[in-house]
């Protein structure tokens, strides 16, 4: 695919021909095939047309052009055969492309290039209050001083609901001698506003808060300043969710207005997030056992209590916070963990992938 590029079109048009469509096709992937748990199991009806290979051929490609990537930007891979390697006399890949990384399904998401990726913060409750300034200190630290945080959830609820979040995420990252920059993504338009989007450049940290789990991650599935989001991660910054926001950075993100089950964004894709996990069977009754039956293969289910965060990915987190993690085994019991253990929530080692509509 990559020496066709090169010899045909040129690899400049790879960006716009091959790493963006692929990144929406997976994205629907994402949001389908948690709702629909058969239908990662569904084939081609071609036998010479594999979904699989076609995304690993994708994704592998995505990568090789990365390893061949000159300092003002050119991809220029070095072809031996039919492998290619990154010439010795080229400077080490300083980041994975931005385009093929971020919403993809768990079964994926380990072929990225994961070095440059900063950590995620999935947080059960405190949002931008002098609880959580350790965890967003520790986020931030060796990262640019600038918050990018979105109040996207609580876009339902009404000016006065977004206003209280936008000053209480300024107040709380002023205390923390950091450039607060509130992000007003609050509906689909905006959240293509390029504009919009432009603003996440350069953030050390980007933070979605609390609200509608469902409604976050349908805002910004598929946007310009999701893509911003991701590029911004993949270069290093910390990204953040907490309540709502930690749901909609996993594999499910429920519409608590119309009660619906709904699938999330999928960045840490295997992981499946109860927030509130102290408080949530109070509000919710018989929400863990729901959850624990509705499981895909290879997804864990993880209770956060409130002012408690889990942090790392996409495999190795540690718990900060006052109350505890607690892990659910494939046998449905569940372990606690306190503040400073360290985990191991392994990726799935192989799940199949559908046919794109994309052709690479």
């Amino acid at each position: 695919m990559i020496e066709r590029f090169h010899d045909i079109q040129g690899l400049d048009r790879l960006e716009e021909e091959v790493w963006r469509p692929w990144l929406t096709w997976f994205v629907d992937v994402e949001e389908s095939h948690t709702s629909l748990t058969a239908l990662p199991f569904s084939r081609s009806p071609q036998p010479d047309r594999s979904w699989i290979t076609a995304a690993g051929v994708v994704l592998d490609g995505a990568s090789l052009s990365d390893h061949g990537r000159l300092p003002h930007g050119a991809v220029r891979p070095v072809v031996v055969g039919p492998f290619s390697h990154q010439d010795p006399e080229l400077p080490p890949p300083r980041q994975a492309p931005t385009a093929m990384t971020g919403i993809v399904p768990a079964m994926v998401a380990s072929s990225l290039t994961t070095a440059a990726r900063g950590p995620v913060a999935l947080v059960g409750s405190g949002e931008f209050k002098p609880v959580m300034e350790e965890v967003d200190a520790e986020l931030l630290a060796g990262r640019p001083p600038r918050a990018v945080f979105l109040p996207t959830a609580a876009g339902e609820e009404g000016a006065g609901r977004v206003d209280y979040w936008v000053r209480l995420g300024m107040e709380h990252y002023r205390r923390l001698g950091v450039e607060p920059v509130p992000l007003l993504v609050l509906d689909r338009s905006s959240a293509d506003d390029p504009s919009l989007a432009a603003e996440v450049a350069g953030a050390g940290l980007v933070y979605l808060s609390g609200g509608n789990p469902g409604y976050l991650a349908a805002t910004l599935a598929g946007t310009a300043v999701l893509d911003a989001i991701l590029g911004a991660w993949a270069g290093g910054a910390a990204l953040a969710g907490c309540s709502a926001g930690a749901c909609a950075l996993t594999a499910v993100a429920d519409d608590v207005r119309a009660g619906r089950r709904q699938a999330g964004l999928g960045v840490i894709g295997h992981l499946v997030v109860l927030p509130h996990f102290d408080r949530i069977e109070r509000w919710w009754t018989g929400v863990v056992e729901r959850r624990l039956t509705e499981l895909a293969p290879g997804q864990v289910l993880i209770g956060i209590d409130e002012e408690t965060a889990l942090v790392g990915g996409p495999d190795r987190w540690r718990v900060l916070g006052r109350r505890r993690v607690w892990v659910f085994d494939e046998s449905g019991e569940r372990h606690g963990h306190e503040a400073g253990t360290e985990l191991e929530l392994a990726l799935p080692s192989t799940t199949a992938v559908p046919s794109p509509s994309p052709s690479p």
